[in-house]
Order: structure tokens, then C-alpha cells, then sequence
């Protein structure tokens, strides 16, 4: 009579037909339930529990969940379709050895060189990236930053040590809204030559006794500066020297013997002078003059000057000297004005009080408004 005995789910009969001794029986028993064991097969809704290790060779489908408490050991090609759960408290360490490739190079770790490389199977430095990178925290830099362009968009570094505002396209220095193109608060230095092509605005304070806006390194007190609008003062050890108005007037301090004198006066300076021979005819080439075009002798101890410009109006005044040159020096004369017209001046030059117009060798003059 013929026995069915079942081996993980294989129905083996026994005796088998052609059988004619337990030695037979033995043997194709041993065949047949190491047939059936070679695959282990559970249905939905069992388990089975394997206390030791677990040597599997050739392909292995796993249908359900599996859980693994200990560690596990893959030596070839592992599949895992569906969810995978790697695990399941914030103490568990996941170490992987070798070349990890997630998505065919999205992230790609190469522990030969030490790089991980993102879109990239082939990364060049500890991190590389291939297209854009967006954070939204933080970015903290210890190093250089270098590459052919980069675009950021409002970037702050230390706080406001650098502040970029890109929808007014502005960038401050030490300040978190720059007023500016470039908006540095503190002190700049460049230590080589700065070319600026459009205009240079200093700060607007009206304090240049002690800080004038524009000054130099370790002499904070000179430099130059504005005391008022439209007025521009130099400055020198903390005190205004000279001062040019909105009007365009000059003053300046007259030192006295002690130099403590700081006084601005205004100034009315020479606006024209000459230095020449009046015994020469027509037109006369001085031996020195300034602002001066032309000088001409209109005859005996009579000379016009023309100016190379033009006095404001004709209210100006001339104060001139002349003489021979005699056994006891120069003998003085007079030199007396003869027109009234803003582009020169004519004079006429007569000895003492006989008022007789003659020409000397040495006639001086000069012209003041």
C-alpha cells in the first residue's frame, strides 16, 4: 500500500512504483524531501522563524514584509521593490560599504576619494553638484568660493557684514539697508589706486573742525570738508584755513607771528599784472605779466593792457610803479589810469608833479577786484 508523506508543501508517495527494497526507499526519500527543501515557500498569512543564519544561493522573492532584528548580509545584486523601511529608531546606524548610487547618479558616494556628487557619477571635489542648488537656512563658508559666475539672490554674510539688496540693486557694507550702489558704513581702505566713473558723495556732516568727510589715515583732522552748503572748507589740524563760499568768494587765514591766528579773511586777489620796458614802441613783449593778451604803446607814456579775461565789471583798482635807472637807484613816477572798460586797462605814466607823460624803462603794474 502506497503512503503519501507531505515535505514543505511536496507530496512525496511512498513505496514508488519500481521500488523493491527500504534501500530504495531510503535513498529517493533523501532525494526528493532535499528537492522540496531546496525552496521554502509560505503562504499568505504565515511565518516561519530561523533561529541561525540564513544561506541563500540564487534568487530569493520575498512577497510580504520582512523583518530583520539582527544584522543582514547581502554579498549580491539586492532588489527592493515597494517601500523599504531601513530602521525603526533614531539610535539605528546604516552603514553601507562601497559605492552608493541612489536613482543612477541623483546621489552618488564614492568612498574611494571621499566625494558625493549630486546629479554627477563622476564628483571632482568633497561635494559636487551638477545644476541648481537651493538653502534655505544658513550657508557658512570656511573657505574660497570660486567658479565662472554664480547668481544669488539678497545674500547676507555675517549677519550684515555683506547685505545685498537685489530688487534695488544695492550692496552694503557693515549695514542691512544700503541707501546706495554701494553703501559701506565705517571706514574703507584701498590699498591701491580706486577709479570711480560716475561721482563720488561723501558724507554730508558740517563738522570739519574735528571730522572732515574727506581726510586721511591716522590725520582724521585735515582734509576737506563744508561748513555750510555749497561751501567748501580745507582744513588743517582741526581748523578751517581756507574757505571757497556758495558765492565763490575766498577767504583764508593771515597767520600772525605767533601762528595761533584763526581768522578767515576774504581775499581779493591780483587779477592781472605786468612787468615791462615803456621806452619800446608798438606792440611791447613784457619781461613777465599774467592774464595779460596784449600791451600797446599808444604813444609817449601812454599803454593800453588787455586782458586775457575779462574783469567781473570795470570797478576794479590798479596800483602801478615805474622809473629810470639813475646813479642813486630808480627815480619814482606816477602811474595814472586813463579808461574805465572791464577787458583792459590804460595807463599813463608822468614824472612827479609836472604831470609830463614820459616813457620809462621800468613800469609795473597790477590789477585787484
Amino acid at each position: 500500500m502506497s503512503v503519501t508523506v507531505n515535505v514543505n508543501g511536496v507530496a512525496i508517495s511512498y513505496p514508488q512504483t519500481g521500488d523493491s527494497e527500504w534501500g530504495d526507499e531510503a535513498t529517493d526519500f533523501a532525494i526528493q524531501t532535499g528537492s522540496a527543501l531546496g525552496k521554502l515557500g509560505l503562504s499568505t498569512g504565515t511565518s516561519v522563524d530561523i533561529p541561525s543564519t540564513l544561506d541563500v544561493t540564487g534568487a530569493t522573492t520575498l512577497d510580504s514584509t520582512l523583518t530583520v532584528a539582527g544584522t543582514t548580509t547581502l554579498n549580491g545584486t539586492a532588489n527592493l521593490n515597494g517601500n523599504t523601511n531601513i530602521g525603526n529608531a533614531n539610535t539605528d546606524t546604516i552603514t553601507v560599504t562601497g559605492i552608493l548610487n541612489v536613482d543612477s547618479g541623483t546621489l552618488y558616494v564614492n568612498p574611494t576619494n571621499n566625494r558625493v556628487g549630486i546629479n554627477d557619477s563622476s564628483p571632482s571635489e568633497a561635494l559636487d553638484v551638477v545644476g541648481n542648488a537651493l538653502v534655505s537656512g544658513t550657508l557658512g563658508v570656511t573657505g574660497a568660493i570660486t567658479g565662472a559666475s554664480a547668481t544669488l539672490t539678497n545674500l547676507t554674510v555675517d549677519t550684515n557684514l555683506i547685505k545685498t539688496d537685489s530688487a534695488n540693486d544695492r550692496v552694503g557694507i557693515n549695514t542691512t539697508s544700503p541707501s546706495e550702489a554701494l553703501d559701506v558704513t565705517g571706514a574703507g581702505l584701498f590699498s591701491s589706486d580706486l577709479t570711480v566713473g560716475g561721482v563720488i558723495v561723501a558724507d554730508d556732516s558740517t563738522n570739519v573742525t574735528t571730522a572732515p568727510p574727506i581726510t586721511f589715515t591716522g590725520d582724521l583732522n585735515t582734509g576737506i570738508g563744508h561748513s555750510a552748503a555749497d561751501t567748501l572748507d580745507f582744513v588743517t589740524g582741526g581748523v578751517p584755513r581756507a574757505r571757497i563760499s556758495s558765492t565763490g568768494l575766498q577767504s583764508s587765514v593771515v597767520p600772525d607771528l605767533s601762528g595761533s591766528n584763526t581768522n578767515l579773511f576774504p581775499e581779493y586777489k591780483c587779477r592781472a599784472w605786468v612787468n615791462f620796458d615803456g621806452t619800446l614802441s608798438g606792440t611791447i613783449t613784457p619781461r613777465g605779466s599774467g592774464n595779460l593778451t596784449s600791451l600797446t604803446k599808444n604813444g609817449t607814456g601812454d599803454y593800453t593792457l588787455t586782458f586775457s579775461t575779462a574783469m567781473p565789471d570795470a570797478n576794479f583798482i590798479h596800483s602801478g610803479s615805474g622809473g629810470v635807472l639813475t646813479t642813486n637807484g630808480i627815480a619814482d613816477i606816477d602811474v595814472s589810469r586813463a579808461n574805465n572798460v572791464n577787458t583792459s586797462l590804460r595807463i599813463e605814466t608822468v614824472r612827479g608833479s609836472s604831470n609830463i607823460k614820459t616813457d620809462f624803462s621800468y613800469i609795473s603794474v597790477g590789477v585787484f577786484r
